[in-house]
């Protein structure tokens, strides 16, 4: 029914809205994990993970893993890690210092 009615407008019109939906629903799953709304807290600041010890400049701003949202993770250089990405989990990587560098879902 589709081929007979409207001719080949009405499909182009058709597929350019299934194609925007698309578009509209695969971008708005890259921020499930509010990679964005941490990012100011998280900038310049030193991420304190459970068994680490508090940074040797006392001045620096620090984030105790406790209060990451879950799922997380936290990669640091050469960190071994899964390919696994899901968009719910908000990934954070941290510098040889535990520095923050990126945030991002994955």
């Amino acid at each position: 029914m589709l081929f007979t009615y409207g001719g080949l407008p009405h499909m182009m019109a058709v597929a350019l809205l299934l194609l925007l939906a698309a578009v509209v629903q695969v971008s708005g799953d890259f921020n499930l994990c509010n990679a964005e709304e941490w990012r100011p807290t998280l900038k310049k600041a030193y991420i304190q993970r459970k068994n680490s010890p508090p940074p040797a400049n006392i001045s620096v701003k620090r984030v105790l893993e406790q209060e990451l949202p879950k799922p997380y993770r936290i990669l640091g250089p050469f960190a071994p890690y899964t390919s696994h990405r899901t968009h719910k989990r908000l990934t954070i990587y941290v510098d040889k210092n535990g520095m923050f560098e990126d945030v991002e879902c994955s």
